[in-house]
């Protein structure tokens, strides 16, 4: 796999040109969680089981893969990938050695076939590139030290949003599940930075990349609202799910890293009278009682 580079400022890396959501295209893949009432997987689905509305209009699904509950295979390319965010921009340094304490029980748990990433997110930006090799992985876990946040919060967005997006970018190519487990203390709901993260949103969900926050804080008698709901609003729109207020970040972490194994990759090919570059309103249904459907909501075509 070609290898990500990340510079302290501005990150960049140029990967194959990718397979979804870009003009010479016309597909369109969403990535769908599937579980029941119980939290488990939903096995066995085939496309005539899917509805996908598209601007509340059907789409016949037309391509349906599934990796669903499958063991990670030890060679060969993923079928999944995942990268791991520690967040000290966004963390408060008393909670930062409790992240790298839950990451790293998180990952010695983790299945030794899965491929994983890691990245610091602090000034340094230090990346583990993609990897099987959980003594990597380990290294690049304990390299994470707590640091007082050190940026201005509107710089704070800005550093953030563009690794994000980066990360989302350099996985575009690759096939498969792809999704960031992003463990942080939070992100500022405020107006001025909506249209920001609409954006970055956005181009996360050309990627096909899904967003796992993670509450860093742990329980609180008193949660952080409108922290939670800022990390609902990532989750929802590209396909993931947000976790807070709970002790068990490593559990949370490992569910997060696992969600892929019940998931489906849908397809359905664009007409050339449907590629007009406007933001499209995806809805997906599953003839199954009680189904949980976790998926991006929307898609468009870059200019």
């Amino acid at each position: 796999m070609p290898f990500l580079w990340f510079p302290l400022a501005l990150l960049t890396w140029q990967s194959p040109e990718p397979a979804v959501l870009r003009t010479e295209t016309r597909i369109v893949q969403i990535n769908v969680s599937v579980k029941d009432k119980n939290d488990d997987p939903i096995l066995g689905l085939q496309a005539d089981d899917f509805i996908v509305f598209d601007n509340g209009q059907p789409r016949r699904v037309q391509l349906l893969s599934s990796d669903v509950s499958s063991a990670p295979k030890p060679e060969g390319p993923a079928s999944r990938l995942t990268v791991l965010v520690l967040d000290g921009l966004n963390t408060e340094f008393m909670d930062q050695n409790f992240v790298r304490d839950q990451a790293r029980k998180a990952v010695k748990h983790m299945d030794l076939n899965e491929v994983f990433a890691v990245l610091a997110l602090n000034p340094d930006l230090k990346f583990q590139n993609f990897t099987r090799r959980r003594d990597l992985l380990l290294k690049a876990v304990e390299a994470f030290r707590p640091i007082d946040p050190p940026y201005a919060m509107r710089q704070r967005v800005q550093v953030t949003l563009q690794a994000l997006k980066t990360l989302a970018d350099n996985m575009s190519g690759a096939p498969g599940i792809k999704s960031i487990v992003w463990i942080t203390g939070g992100f500022p709901q405020i107006h001025s930075f909506n249209a920001a993260i609409r954006r970055s949103l956005d181009r996360i969900n050309e990627a096909n990349v899904a967003l796992y926050p993670i509450d860093a804080r742990g329980l609180m008698l008193n949660t952080g609202l409108l922290n939670d709901r800022t990390m609902d609003q990532f989750a929802d729109a590209t396909g993931g799910e947000a976790f807070y207020n709970r002790n068990d970040v490593s559990a949370l972490i490992e569910r997060a890293a696992n969600a892929s194994r019940s998931a489906y990759l849908l397809g359905f090919y664009l007409t050339d009278n449907d590629r007009d570059h406007s933001p499209h309103r995806l809805e997906v249904k599953v003839n199954r009682p009680h189904a949980e459907l976790h998926y991006r909501r929307s898609y468009s075509i870059p200019r």
